[in-house]
């Protein structure tokens, strides 16, 4: 006569070495998806700029004196909104775009660097760890220029009232931004804005 306990606990036994078999797989591990956030937060969308220059005219293009900053200033805010710490190996880059509204073949591309980022979330050049809700800034300097090496404003209509002071057309810039910290997370996209340059010039021609 057979046992029927003996047969529930072969059973039992060979259920549980199928069960938990070495074939079994893990599911493949997936990196989290929209971690991070990233505005620009100045200059603030719609912001009217005024850049007061002087244009020497000894060579064309002239030269640009400015009389305060060179450069335009993009700050960009990243957040962790993660319930979790992002640690991993960095690889910074990506860039900002200014592009002319009226002139699709005037902007500048300025590239984002390591030294950009204040202050730096991890070790520098290295791991890159942000915990959740974390934020910190990236600080973009800017140049006028455009990828053909000429100034935003260069071509625009102006008017020169008195003489030897020129005014230029309002110039609308759409600014965006693409920055990358991670290898393994792609590019975090910000939102968009735009200014207005506002450009006058005092102009000065040789002799």
């Amino acid at each position: 006569m057979i046992n029927s306990g003996k047969i529930l606990l072969t059973f039992i036994l060979l259920f549980s070495l199928n069960f938990f078999s070495c074939d079994e797989s893990l599911p493949e591990y997936k990196a989290p998806e929209n971690v991070l956030v990233a505005s620009i937060i100045v200059p603030a969308d719609q912001y009217v700029y005024n850049l007061q220059i002087s244009e020497l005219y000894n060579t064309y293009p002239p030269r640009v004196v400015y009389s305060g900053a060179s450069t335009i200033m993009i700050r960009i805010r990243v957040k962790n909104i993660f319930d979790e710490t992002l640690e991993d190996s960095a690889m910074v880059g990506g860039y900002v775009k200014i592009q002319d509204l009226k002139d699709e073949g005037n902007f500048v591309i300025q590239n984002i660097k390591y030294s950009d980022i204040k202050p730096f979330p991890g070790k520098l050049g290295e791991i890159i760890r942000i915990r959740p809700n974390e934020q910190f800034d990236v600080d973009v300097e800017c140049k006028y220029l455009n990828e053909n090496g000429l100034h935003l404003w260069r071509n625009k209509d102006y008017v020169e009232s008195p003489p030897g002071f020129v005014t230029y057309d309002t110039v609308p810039l759409k600014i965006k931004a693409y920055l990358r910290l991670y290898k393994k997370l792609g590019p975090v996209i910000t939102n968009e804005i735009v200014i207005y340059l506002n450009v006058k010039a005092s102009v000065y021609y040789p002799g």
